[in-house]
């Protein structure tokens, strides 16, 4: 049965982690009662982008990026 939800995410992202890191995101995700996606998201908009080299496509990317974050939150 799939999930039903409002903002549904079809994309995918994996990543390679060693054995520590994958212990201490499980502990996380205890700790804090959320899965392993929605702490990796959280991560994602927290980066700060001012660390990204200076270009015109990284700018857009920025702009775009906080509209997106702010209608999420919105719930637009």
């Amino acid at each position: 049965m799939e999930k039903s939800t409002t903002n549904p995410k079809r994309n995918i992202v994996s990543l390679r982690v060693s054995k520590e890191d994958r212990d201490y995101l499980e502990k996380l995700c205890s700790a804090t009662n959320r899965s392993v996606s929605d702490l990796m998201r959280e991560a994602l908009h927290n980066l700060p982008m001012r660390e990204l080299p200076a270009y015109p496509a990284v700018s857009r990317l920025q702009s775009s990026r906080r509209r997106a974050h702010r209608s999420a939150k919105l719930g637009r």
